[in-house]
């Protein structure tokens, strides 16, 4: 007996439900912050019943993990890109500070930096994804100072790796800047005038 086409299979929900939950899910944590809606509000705004959102995600946890991926594909990834250009770091510096404070038509600052000042609000697997990218952008960093210094653009004073940590530090504080509404081109400014101090001049 032939199957009826029509009739809806059972198992997990159908995928094309997951990635536009997600998106959504993603832009409110990062708009509104990762504790302004309660489980039951985000079911509500990511379109799923709590049965459905329980089979997809698994949980909260789950669900921020699912987001978080999601933000880096769109902010993290070409961040990562330009980072491995073949140009002068000061154009790479540039660049990447450029990418992460403009306005793209999204919120303000960064959904990755929300969630690596509130440790305390993510799950387990939120907070080893967020360790992962983490260390993938500080590698990232300190490729891109070793080319520096190989090429003498940058002081040769400093490591790469503590260069890469002080970048960060300094692109996490522009972020934070700007997620509170300072203005793009005084955040911008400020930045540039602290990695001055990396450059050969």
């Amino acid at each position: 007996m032939s199957q009826d086409p029509n009739k809806r299979s059972r198992g997990r929900p159908k995928s094309v439900e997951r990635q536009p939950a997600v998106s959504i899910a993603m832009r409110t944590y990062w708009s509104d912050g990762l504790s302004a809606h309660s489980l039951n509000a985000l079911c509500r705004l990511i379109g799923l019943s709590k049965p459905s959102f329980y089979r997809t995600f698994g949980s909260e946890d789950g669900l921020m993990t699912a987001a978080l991926d999601h933000y880096r594909e769109l902010a993290i990834v070409p961040l990562l890109g330009l980072l491995a250009a073949d140009e002068p770091f000061a154009q790479l510096l540039d660049a990447s500070l450029e990418w992460l404070t403009s306005d793209h038509g999204a919120p303000a600052g960064c959904l990755f930096t929300r969630m690596r000042l509130s440790s305390a609000r993510l799950g387990p697997s939120t907070k080893a994804r967020v360790r992962e990218i983490e260390q993938e952008r500080r590698a990232a960093f300190t490729a891109s100072y070793q080319r520096g210094l190989e090429r003498g653009e940058v002081d040769q004073t400093l490591s790469a790796s503590f260069a890469a940590y002080f970048i960060d530090t300094q692109l996490t504080a522009a972020l934070v800047q700007r997620a509170a509404g300072d203005p793009p081109d005084m955040v911008k400014a400020q930045t540039r005038l602290a990695f001055r101090t990396l450059l050969i001049q």
